[in-house]
């Protein structure tokens, strides 16, 4: 039986089982928040106002249940934070945090297959870049990669199991990472091609990535790039040392403290706080640093960039080659300084639009108020639930499959609880974090008011795992000689140049051909 087409609009259930191992079970926690107004992420230039910006919180969190081992209690293994800003002109997908407790090695993972972990990240950052492109809209996936202990799990470090990356390995990992994201999109000039992998069908949004270490030079930066970036034509590399920032503002002449955004926990963003210290004049401007060269130059002496540490930031920019008309935005209206809000339809009265002259009679109005007595019993209004809290599953549908999904949507006050919870827990130990992630799943349970022996989004693998020249036994991890480098003799053949020396033992005697005279004089 032919399988059917692979459907672009699948979920990310599906697109996670296509790209995990076969036969390998997850459960997998996807929280989101809905889009709220949030302060904007770059400095507006002088004599304008802020662009209005929303944020949403994306969470993705993985368990197992280890079957190879004695523990057979669900352990958290992998877990990874994103935030996504949206304006009237970008998106920018902000890679937080991500972290891993070190127990993955207790679930039976098919040898020679891709880490589960680099796997879910590359899906999970696919799937929202697919998600969340809009027509005629750049979007830019970005994130600082900064090696320590533990960022998510509190306690991991103690772990034996965990294994921790150096300040190069964490940026290689990074962009190796995010080089099936970058390349589900073609380049500059490369012809748009369907990628099976991550789902994702032709488009003409073309991608291009940019990383820059302070401190490093640019032979030292391309380092780290993923082995892709060799194979590229020399024309169309689509990894490239620097930043995209002048790209991603609609003001290029502005000053440079308004081309440069601030995220959350950035390394760069107590740099910024001293440097709009020093804006006093009109013009917005720093008076220490007055490019974007400088402010890059500046960061490796910084103490976050310095001391034998390294910080890398990467940027995947997708560009789309076509812009809408006006008014085709699908999610945001384009906001300006001299745009007005939108009249409500019930305030409008055709006539008075009708007539451009007529002004609206807004004191007859007040005085036709004023004049109205009011009488009879006082009836109390129905309260109304505000917009961000009716989207929680109420008690009604808790009991109801039909009306559940896997992603679970939560206000920002609940999604702050339960990521307040889980930096309070411990994984220091197997037992431990057992018992975490059990707390962590049944507070979910609660604040997503599922019903009880609800154990999140259950993810198979169905990716085929090819492994070659490996057999033998698979837990002790031994590897044999495969048949064809072994040479064995023919059954035909003599031993023409070894002959017996009277003793049984073998010496080898030169054939005649091989002995050369010396020439007499």
């Amino acid at each position: 039986m032919a399988s059917s087409p692979k459907v672009h609009s699948q979920s990310l259930k599906h697109k996670l089982a296509d790209a995990l191992p076969k036969d390998v079970r997850f459960t997998c926690y996807h929280l989101s928040t809905p889009p709220t107004k949030c302060p904007a992420i770059f400095s507006a230039p002088p004599n304008k106002p802020p662009e209005p910006t929303t944020c949403e919180n994306q969470f993705l969190a993985v368990v197992i249940d280890p079957t190879s081992s004695s523990q057979r209690e669900r352990q958290l293994i992998f877990a990874v934070e994103i935030l996504i800003y949206t304006t009237s002109t970008l998106t920018t997908i902000f890679v937080s945090k991500a972290d891993s407790t070190g127990y993955l090695h207790l679930l039976r993972v098919p040898p020679g297959s891709t880490s589960p972990l680099k796997t879910v990240s590359t899906t999970f950052i696919s799937h929202l870049v697919k998600t969340k492109q809009r027509l005629g809209i750049k979007l830019v996936v970005s994130l600082f990669a900064r090696a320590q202990d533990q960022y998510l799990f509190p306690g991991s470090v103690d772990n034996s199991g965990k294994h921790v990356l150096d300040d190069r390995g964490l940026i290689r990992w990074w962009c190796r990472t995010l080089d099936p994201v970058l390349r589900s999109r073609p380049g500059a000039n490369e012809q748009s091609q369907p990628d099976s992998t991550l789902d994702v069908e032709p488009t003409d949004t073309s991608s291009k990535a940019y990383t820059i270490v302070p401190g490093l030079d640019t032979h030292e930066t391309a380092s780290l790039f993923p082995p892709t970036h060799k194979t590229d034509p020399a024309a169309q590399k689509r990894w490239h040392t620097g930043h995209p920032l002048l790209e991603l503002t609609q003001h290029p002449t502005a000053p440079t403290r308004s081309l440069i955004p601030h995220f959350p926990d950035d390394p760069k963003a107590r740099y910024l706080d001293e440097l709009d210290d020093e804006v006093t004049d009109a013009t917005g401007s720093w008076k220490s640093v007055r490019s974007l060269d400088q402010f890059w130059d500046a960061m490796q002496f910084r103490q976050e960039c310095s001391s034998g540490r390294l910080v890398g930031f990467i940027w995947i920019v997708f560009t789309p080659s076509s812009h809408p008309e006006a008014g085709e935005h699908p999610t945001l209206t384009t906001f300006s300084p001299t745009t007005s809000l939108p009249t409500p339809a019930s305030s409008q009265d055709p006539a008075r639009l009708s007539s451009p002259g007529s002004q609206p009679h807004t004191t007859s109005i007040k005085s036709r108020r004023s004049r109205r007595l009011l009488t009879g019993p006082i009836i109390p209004r129905t309260p109304r639930i505000k917009p961000s809290l009716s989207a929680i599953p109420t008690s009604s549908n808790i009991t109801d499959p039909a009306t559940q999904t896997d992603d679970i949507l939560l206000p920002l006050k609940l999604y702050t609880r339960i990521q307040s919870l889980l930096l309070r827990l411990d994984f220091s130990s197997a037992s431990l974090a057992a018992a975490s992630t059990a707390r962590w799943t049944r507070e979910l349970a609660v604040v997503a008011r599922r019903g009880e022996g609800w154990e999140g989004m259950d993810v198979v693998g169905r990716k085929d795992v090819v492994c070659s020249g490996t057999v033998g036994d698979v837990g002790k991890g031994v590897n044999v000689l495969g048949g064809g480098l072994i040479r064995k003799r023919k059954s035909g053949e003599k031993e023409t140049s070894k002959e017996g020396d009277g003793e049984g033992g073998l010496v080898n005697v030169l054939a005649s051909g091989l002995v050369r005279k010396k020439p007499k004089t």
